[in-house]
């Protein structure tokens, strides 16, 4: 009985096998067989700059849901979708990168930092941290700030970019000091300039002396922070400056100019020389030019020489 259905059960199967056959080889006019082609296996090894590998890099095929990581070892194999298509690398504090792919191969690559990473680090006195890390009050300026706007101190540079530092100009000449006030002022007859520190170094005296196209970044210190580290000297604040430094690779020349046009929007009118003669004889009633106008005043009125102060202010 057991063989019997074991040998119905074998022809029934090789009847099946045969119907198969028979249909695919037979197929309706029209029709063709259609063969599902195999994904394309692509592989490759990241390692950063100096040729570590690196574990745990997310390898997306670009626009896709199709991914993987990288193993211990930074190797990876991705069957890809697409026989022509972009890879899309990316790791957490490197920057991402994309490479194109034509088919199955190896295709391995280098990641590089990311400069947007870098400026979240900055300086706090006794090293660098990241920003998330912190947990003081400290503003931070960057170089592409700074060269954003053309200034010719480093004090102009903090003016409106740090919260919590009031900067003012303290001489209405073009490139005077200017005062720094980091929250506030603590005293009436005390400094309450803050310390300024650059490249680990304190200074005395302001910021004029640096020139703002060699600064990297500069911190402020605004909490009891800076008194942790720099003691009573930093009571009023620290301004951090960290300025710039070579790299190795290809010379690089930089070059930066500025042009501007001012124009005056209300001339005053002056006196000429009539006038103002006619003003002194009124104010003190009396015609004797002698006892009106100094010896010099008298000698450049009779020899008929004016001055235009208007014109000698603005150059014109």
């Amino acid at each position: 009985m057991r063989n019997n259905m074991l040998k119905t059960f074998c022809l029934a199967l090789w009847l099946c096998a045969q119907g198969v056959s028979s249909y695919a080889n037979n197929l309706p006019p029209g029709y063709e067989e259609f063969n599902i082609p195999p994904s394309a296996g692509i592989t490759g090894k990241v390692t950063d700059k100096s040729g570590t590998a690196l574990q745990g890099v997310s390898v997306q095929e670009k626009g896709t849901n199709n991914g993987t990581t990288t193993d211990a070892d930074g190797n990876y194999l991705l069957n890809s979708t697409k026989d022509i298509g972009t890879l899309v690398f990316s790791y957490t504090g490197l920057a991402s990168k994309e490479i194109a792919f034509n088919g199955a191969g190896t295709y391995s690559i280098t990641l590089g930092s990311d400069d947007k990473d870098m400026e979240s680090v900055v300086v706090i006195g006794y090293g660098t941290r990241q920003k998330s890390q912190l947990t003081g009050s400290i503003a931070s300026v960057s170089s592409s700030e700074i060269r954003a706007v053309p200034v010719v101190s480093p004090g102009q540079a903090l003016q409106g970019r740090a919260p919590g530092v009031d900067v003012q100009s303290t001489s209405n000449t073009p490139g005077g000091s200017v005062s720094i006030r980091v929250r506030g002022t603590r005293s009436i007859n005390a400094d309450n300039e803050p310390l300024f520190v650059v490249d680990g170094i304190p200074i005395s005296g302001g910021l004029n002396d640096i020139n703002p196209n060699i600064i990297e970044s500069m911190e402020v210190l605004k909490d009891a922070s800076a008194t942790a580290i720099y003691g009573a000297r930093g009571a009023n604040g620290v301004v951090l400056i960290t300025t710039k430094k070579g790299a190795s690779g290809k010379s690089v020349i930089s070059l930066d100019s500025y042009l501007g046009f001012a124009q005056i929007t209300n001339r005053v009118d002056a006196l000429d020389v009539e006038g103002w003669i006619a003003y002194k004889k009124a104010s003190f009633k009396t015609s004797q030019l002698d006892k009106l106008l100094d010896p010099i005043e008298l000698r450049n009125y009779n020899d008929g020489k004016s001055v235009n102060w208007m014109d000698q202010l603005l150059r014109t």
